[in-house]
């Protein structure tokens, strides 16, 4: 059971890096998710973004990961258990795999971390559908996928508010589909055909936005960066309140917050 990684930032760098390249040899799509693609996408814009990000202290300490968590499509579901049982030696948790296996694979490289495959979507709150995404970018999902992976939280905490933070501040909110952008219209169609992933993507954004002020009164931020991320968060907002929503939408809408609006997600035991 690891619920942590024990390894240096950059040995866990290096190995993640080296997963999803083997499997990239191979023809099998697996990108990155969470926090090591928010790493990641730093590091590669700015050494002075990413030493910012660590600063945060998403973890309450100089930690900054728990896992690796990738993605990939469940038609090469065989591919990936063979790629890592066969030639990466991962150890599988077989007890989770047989139960979840068919959307989810759990493996462990060694004593030093775990990995979480999820195939084709996230489902967590809400789903995020990844297929015909993956080959979008390389190493990691796209940025926009980054932030609806971290809006669809029901219940955040404080990491995953400074991933949307960091994921404000750096990269901007723009129409256009590339990879290091927040796409307007992607997130708006996302947002505007699911009302309970809509209404818990807004209260996130509001929290973005007031965790930004918090950073700046710890002195973690300046007040141009949290401004800016309020300007971000208040722009995305804006254009996925202004876009028309699908029926679905608007019949869910119908009955608010009187049902359950997301789905009630148990902390796996590792």
């Amino acid at each position: 059971m690891l619920n942590r990684v024990n390894e240096s930032a950059e040995e866990f760098v290096r190995d993640s890096l080296e997963i999803v390249s083997k499997a990239e040899e191979r023809g099998i799509r697996l990108r990155i998710l969470g926090a090591m693609a928010c790493y990641l996408y730093l590091r590669e814009l700015d050494p002075n973004a990413l030493q910012l990000y660590v600063s945060l202290g998403r973890l309450g300490s100089d930690e900054t990961f728990t896992d690796l968590d990738v993605i990939g499509y469940k038609k090469q579901r065989v591919s990936i258990m063979k790629l890592f049982e066969e030639e990466l030696h991962l150890t599988t948790d077989r007890r989770f795999n047989v139960a979840f296996g068919n959307e989810r694979l759990l493996y462990y490289k060694e004593n030093r971390f775990s990995v979480d495959v999820f195939l084709d979507a996230l489902r967590y709150s809400h789903d995020i559908d990844f297929r015909n995404r993956l080959e979008l970018h390389y190493p990691t999902i796209t940025v926009t996928d980054l932030l609806l992976e971290k809006l669809q939280i029901h219940e955040i905490n404080r990491k995953d508010l400074i991933d949307l933070v960091a994921t404000f501040l750096y990269y901007p909110v723009q129409k256009g589909s590339t990879s290091k952008v927040i796409d307007l219209d992607y997130v708006s169609s996302v947002l505007g055909s699911d009302w309970g992933f809509w209404y818990d993507a807004n209260s996130n954004m509001k929290k973005t936005s007031q965790m930004s002020e918090v950073l700046k009164s710890e002195g973690k931020l300046t007040a141009t960066q949290s401004a800016r991320v309020i300007s971000q968060v208040t722009e995305l907002h804006d254009r996925v309140e202004s876009v028309e929503k699908s029926e679905k939408w608007k019949s869910r809408a119908k009955v608010g917050i009187e049902k359950p609006w997301y789905r009630d997600v148990e902390e796996i035991v590792r």
